[in-house]
Formats: structure tokens, sequence, C-alpha cells
């Protein structure tokens, strides 16, 4: 973590603005860690977003074709069962 800590500070040029030996020695304490994982969560928030939005319709379509074929083939089965009752007659 402290690594991790390392690389977004240099990568934002927070080295001379910050304590980063403070804030070093604190990354790989377990509010550190949380913390670091509550900033990633955050950042990553809008792409993962913007993902639920576009893939949320597709699957919904996926699940509503599957349950519609399931349901076809439970009336095909329930059909050739009825047929065999019958002895294969037709009424």
């Amino acid at each position: 973590t402290a690594e991790h800590l390392q690389w977004l500070l240099d990568y934002f040029h927070l080295d001379d603005k910050l304590d980063t030996h403070k804030l070093k020695k604190g990354a790989d304490s377990w509010w550190g860690k949380f913390l670091f994982a509550w900033f990633l969560m955050k950042f990553t928030e809008p792409p993962r977003m913007l993902a639920t939005i576009a893939l949320t319709p597709l699957v919904a379509r996926w699940l509503r074709l599957r349950q519609a074929r399931r349901a076809g083939a439970a009336l095909k089965t329930a059909a050739s069962a009825s047929g065999k009752q019958n002895g294969g007659r037709h009424k």
C-alpha cells in the first residue's frame, strides 16, 4: 500500500505539499488501507456506473430470452407428456 501511495503522490505532484513520511507510515495501518480502498472505490465509481447503465438492458434482454426459451421447452415437454397419456392420439 505504501508503494501505491508513493505512486499517487508522484503522479499528482503532491510530494512537496504533504508530509509524505507520516503518510507512508500510516499507509500500512488498517486505517491507511481502508482509506486507500475507499479512494479507489470512489475513483472508479464513474466508469462502473457507466458500465452498469450500458450493460443492464443487454442483461435484461438476455434473461428474458432465456426465460422464454425455458418456458417454450416446458410447454413442449408438457405437450409430449400429454400426448403419451392419450396413447398418442390427438383430440
